[in-house]
């Protein structure tokens, strides 16, 4: 869930970001950039368009704030479960390792079948990877 809204946070940001600079207002890449643009940006865009717009943008922009939160709210529930599961606690003593990371390979999942077609085949451990540990680890 934490990744999805991760994609779902960037996505947004990123067609803020694409619709202001249709309007005028370049704004810098990342999140941060766009945190500390943002507001200024929709002032001056206030002057030239309509409120329905720029209200609109606003909202897009609250958007974002809520799925902070929700990440936020997430990682917390990792970070809990990490300092009770003394499996996790090991693998973050390698250097660099998080509780995010920690965590990943140790949370459950759901079996590694696949329906096709009404029919269920078995896909190897090796074949199915795990793309939210192979993302964090990178």
């Amino acid at each position: 869930m934490r990744q999805q809204l991760v994609k779902f946070r960037t996505a947004q940001i990123n067609g803020l970001r694409g619709l202001l600079t249709e309007y005028g207002e370049v704004m810098p890449q990342g999140r941060a950039g766009i945190t500390r643009a943002i507001a200024p940006a929709l002032e001056r865009a206030a002057e030239r368009l309509p409120t329905m717009m720029v209200e609109t943008l606003r909202e897009q922009w609250a958007r974002v704030g809520q799925l902070d939160k929700e990440i936020a709210v997430i990682e917390r529930r990792i970070k809990m479960w990490h300092r009770n599961n003394p499996a996790s606690q090991r693998i973050a003593e390698i250097p660099g390792v998080g509780a995010l990371t920690a965590t990943a390979p140790l949370r459950p999942r759901a079996p590694a079948t696949s329906r096709s077609s009404g029919t269920t085949r078995r896909i190897s451990r090796s074949s199915a990877g795990s793309t939210r540990t192979r993302c964090s680890l990178t």
